[in-house]
């Protein structure tokens, strides 16, 4: 059984994604609602103005019409933890998925996985699905005067900027915010309401005053009233407060009239806070004493529940008493329809605090520590250390952070981990060896070795200086013997893991294999992770079955750890070794129990799913299970380079570079590979290098460009691997990953006619990959030495050996590795099947499986495309047709007709997206509307058919 924990993964704060509720106890603005219906369309419409002049409510009221009007509305509230682009961007998406939960935006895993990328991507993909909306879809963002953080800021103007037609922004602010708003408002495209058009008019003050209040004024008081508060919403409604239960209404009315005008300026820029504390008092001072203490002590609180304030205030029956705050009307509001979640008016919080902070100031640093501790103990880790820190408690927030920092790491939260300790004193972190463990883990696995390395060298120092102490005779507090050694070792596993990530072994088994299972001596955590990191060595050493068997021996412990995180990588590490000894289903099936752990156990967007989805991804490609592989292998880019060990990159890369290339997106296949080559130049990953280059090399020479193939390859000779061998000098012991550029090698050679030197070539790896016992490598080179020898004119013995190589292979699952090396290969293939049939070569020796492999190898070939690729149109699928129909360009939108003009002109897609200041994946996207709309398979064929319909040169 997996152990337990009080800690659940960073929850989502479902209230803020909820409108308030209980306006219709508010009189509608059907002056300002009437102006909003007729600017509708605009892409942002502004609302600004003081504290308590009816923002919300007016958005509130807005928002209902607009869904009976059938638009689609999120609710977004923010607040001043909201200051972190990563926790912006959740909530932001999740606003959107809570609105319409048919809308599918993936944030989780880029912001684990890439944060520095994440809100580029992330707004490139809401742009694309709101391009798709087939309604209007309105982002209701409240309160964005609390959000101060630069990039937060940039990225709402990004999303402005490059807004498709149908999703439109409604921002509630304190103050004008800095957006594009001349811009916008030139072109068209603003809406803004300001305080001015907020302030109540007479007529809406006598409706709010004596229908929804019921009070009895006559128009003269209303109009006093009026003058005295100008029309301010929060004002009028303390107003309605005081004078709920006078007994002259009319004369207490006339008598706070007069107050208020002695006591403000009554200019447009009136002093609302001294005008708040005159009406506050009014209606502070008719509370009973139990109602006023409780009001002061959960004050302090940006929401409110029943549990929560029982913590703050002491109050058993917390929730009786905010449903009779509710019923008073006492500025408190609803945050959902079944009333557990409120918020005070921020006006009248302001002033409680206040008043607290007059009373008893002590008072205040107390409720916010058992605030602190309500939140921790409910797993809303964010939440306790904000009010441990404002409770002036450093070191109640570090224990926050320090108790939950191994859970988030082994929940692949990591990200989240290193934004919490970006909240915390650097001088306090260093005397917590636990914690400084977890950050060394947080970094090390999103690929930040330095940082890694600073927090475990200040863990080191921490140990040696408290056995130091120790030695004196002076025992440092909580670290025992135990937890010294134990710690010391995980530092080394540490270390071990930042190599590994830099696809470095040297030294690594040293490092780990005190802690490898079966081990006893340390915790679960460590035991697994040694034993991840040490069954990673044995892969680079070709242990298959050794790989495999120690992570049987691994799996009681990564069951016993706090989440699924080490699970996900001992399992994926098996299929790995299964994949190279040509064991395909039962890669497969490590690769999707991988995947299902990560799912179920920290989300199908996260850090850890998406390396699972890398590998299963790339292997369905192998196996010519096309459509799955094309969803995994897309969500598994959105890692960036933060992607795990380098053969998380390999198979992310190669695999969609494969596969977008056999779906005739030749653009989008450089694209990748572009993607993999910067990658590849950050991380220094040699191998990803070298398969990148292979690729390049692969698909030039399928599309029948050998001069670009040879210039790829002489590119390519400056990659020295770190044995000191280049593809064309390879030493007599491969070094890892050498094959990918030696196979390319081959190719180029059988591309120019040089059939024996390719096969010299090719010789080192097949034989490597024989006495590694890589099968499916050793199929592919077979693929490759069977043309060879065709090359040379030994055709009986090419059909001879491909015979055997597909013989196995295709009993063993493979396909694309045969369909994908060219045309003379499929007629190979042909040959083959024709003496299978004909029995000169013995059916007898073939499996079932690979008889129906030949037989579909055969009907797939036969669709091979001009160019030699073959396109593997999976049964039932119809070939793109070669051209447009007439007139097709005609239903191009403009946005569209602008990216058509721009391929004519030859650009690459990032051209396209530098000339139009769009994202390169919103050209992708578009460029696949206009494929469809052309009835077109490519960017040639799509230049073709706009010339041919008189489509502008």
């Amino acid at each position: 059984m997996r152990s337990s924990s009080r800690f659940d993964r960073p929850r989502l704060i479902a209230t803020k994604f909820r409108a308030p509720a209980g306006t219709s106890g508010l009189v509608a603005r059907e002056r300002l609602l009437a102006r909003l219906e007729s600017e509708r369309h605009r892409r942002l419409t502004l609302i600004h103005g003081p504290a308590g002049f009816g923002k919300t409510t007016l958005s509130v009221q807005w928002r209902e019409r607009l869904q009976r009007s059938d638009a689609t509305v999120a609710w977004l509230s923010m607040s001043r933890e909201d200051n972190s682009i990563d926790r912006f961007l959740t909530y932001l998406v999740e606003a959107v998925r809570v609105a319409d939960p048919g809308l599918s935006v993936d944030v989780a895993d880029q912001l684990e996985a890439q944060p520095e990328q994440a809100a580029a991507i992330v707004v490139t993909e809401l742009i694309n699905t709101f391009e798709r909306a087939e309604r209007d879809f309105y982002i209701v963002v409240d309160d964005w005067h609390l959000i101060v953080d630069r990039e937060v800021r940039d990225t709402m103007v990004s999303l402005l900027e490059h807004a498709p037609r149908r999703f439109h922004l409604v921002i509630t602010s304190r103050e004008r915010p800095a957006l594009p708003l001349a811009t916008l408002r030139v072109a068209g495209e603003l809406c803004e309401v300001t305080a001015a058009d907020l302030r109540f008019t007479v007529a809406e003050s006598q409706a709010f005053l004596c229908e929804v209040n019921a009070l009895r004024l006559d128009p003269a008081a209303v109009q006093s009233l009026w003058t005295s508060t100008e029309g301010w919403v929060a004002a009028l409604q303390l107003a309605s407060l005081s004078l709920r239960h006078a007994v002259d209404a009319q004369g207490s009315a006339a008598r706070l009239s007069s107050g208020l005008l002695g006591s403000v300026d009554t200019s447009f820029g009136a002093n609302h806070r001294a005008l708040g504390e005159y009406l506050a008092e009014n209606v502070l001072d008719s509370l009973l004493p139990d109602v006023l203490d409780f009001l002061l002590a959960t004050s302090i609180l940006d929401r409110l529940c029943a549990g929560l304030c029982a913590a703050v205030s002491g109050l058993g029956s917390s929730q009786s008493m905010l449903e009779r705050l509710d019923e008073q009307d006492l500025f408190i509001q609803p945050l959902d329809e079944h009333r557990e979640w409120y918020r005070y008016h921020h006006l009248f919080a302001a002033h409680l605090q206040r008043r607290l902070e007059r009373q008893s100031p002590e008072r205040k640093a107390e409720l916010h520590r058992a605030a602190s501790a309500w939140f921790s103990a409910n797993a809303h880790v964010d939440e306790a250390v904000t009010h441990a820190l404002a409770a002036g408690d450093t070191e109640r927030a570090v224990d926050v952070v320090a108790n939950a920092a191994m859970w988030l790491v082994q929940h692949s939260a990591m990200s989240t981990l290193r934004v919490l300790v970006l909240r915390l004193p650097p001088d306090r972190l260093g005397s917590r060896p636990a914690l400084q463990l977890a950050i060394a883990w947080a970094h090390c696995l999103t690929h930040r070795p330095q940082q890694a390395r600073d927090a475990v060298a200040s863990l080191v120092a921490e140990l040696t200086s408290a056995a130091a102490a120790d030695t004196a005779g002076s025992p440092a507090e909580g670290v025992a013997a135990d937890e010294t050694t134990e710690a010391l070792a995980e530092a080394r596993v540490v270390e071990a893991c930042v190599r590994i990530y830099q696809d470095d072994i040297d030294g690594v088994e040293a490092l780990v294999k005190p802690c490898v299972a079966p081990c006893s001596r340390f915790h679960p955590w460590v035991v697994a992770v040694a034993s991840n990191v040490y069954t990673y060595v044995l892969l680079q050493r070709n242990s298959y079955d050794d790989a495999i068997t120690l992570q049987a021996q691994a799996l009681p412990y990564h069951e016993r750890t706090q989440g699924p995180f080490s699970a996900v990588y001992g399992r994926c590490f098996a299929g790995m070794a299964a994949r190279e000894l040509g064991r395909l289903d039962d890669a497969a099936s490590y690769f999707r129990s991988a995947h299902e752990l990560a799912a179920t156990g920290v989300g199908l967007h996260s850090h850890a799913a998406r390396l699972a989805e890398a590998l299963l991804g790339e292997l369905l490609v192998e196996m010519n299970q096309l459509d799955e592989a094309a969803h995994l292998l897309d969500d598994s880019r959105a890692l960036g380079m933060e992607g795990g060990v380098a053969d998380f990159f390999i198979a992310r890369y190669v695999g969609s570079s494969r596969l977008l290339a056999h779906r005739r997106d030749p653009d989008a296949a450089t694209d990748v590979l572009d993607e993999g080559e910067q990658t590849f130049k950050q991380l220094g990953f040699w191998r990803l290098g070298g398969a990148i280059f292979g690729e390049r090399i692969r698909h030039a020479l399928l599309n029948g460009d050998v001069a670009a193939a040879r210039r790829w390859l002489e590119q390519s000779n400056g990659l020295v691997t770190p044995a000191g061998s280049t593809p064309s000098n390879p030493t007599p012991h491969l070094p890892r990953g050498h094959e990918h550029l030696a196979m390319a090698q081959c190719r180029v050679l059988l591309a120019s006619g040089r059939p024996a030197q390719a096969a010299a070539v090719l010789r080192p790896v097949l034989n490597a990959a024989i006495e590694g016992r890589r099968l499916l490598l050793e199929v592919r080179a077979r693929i490759l030495m069977c043309l060879a020898t065709d090359g040379v004119g030994r055709l009986d013995q090419a059909v001879e050996m491909a015979a055997n190589t597909l013989r196995v292979g295709l009993d063993v699952g493979m396909r694309r590795s045969f369909l994908d090396e060219g045309a003379r290969f499929i007629e190979i293939t042909a040959l083959v099947q024709e003496r299978v049939l004909s029995n000169q070569i013995p059916r007898a020796q073939w499996s079932a499986a690979a008889l129906a492999g030949l037989s579909e190898l055969s009907l797939l070939g036969r669709r091979a495309d001009a160019t030699g690729i073959a396109t593997a149109t999976e049964p039932g699928s119809a070939a793109a047709p070669p051209f447009a129909s007439a007139g097709a360009c005609a239903s191009l939108k403009q946005r569209e007709a602008e990216i058509l003009q721009l391929l004519e002109r030859g650009l690459s897609n990032k051209e396209i997206a530098r000339c139009l200041d769009i994202g390169v994946d919103t050209v992708k996207w578009y460029l696949k509307s206009i494929y469809g709309k052309l009835g077109v398979a490519n960017r040639a064929q799509a230049v073709f058919a706009a010339r041919g319909d008189g489509s502008p040169h």
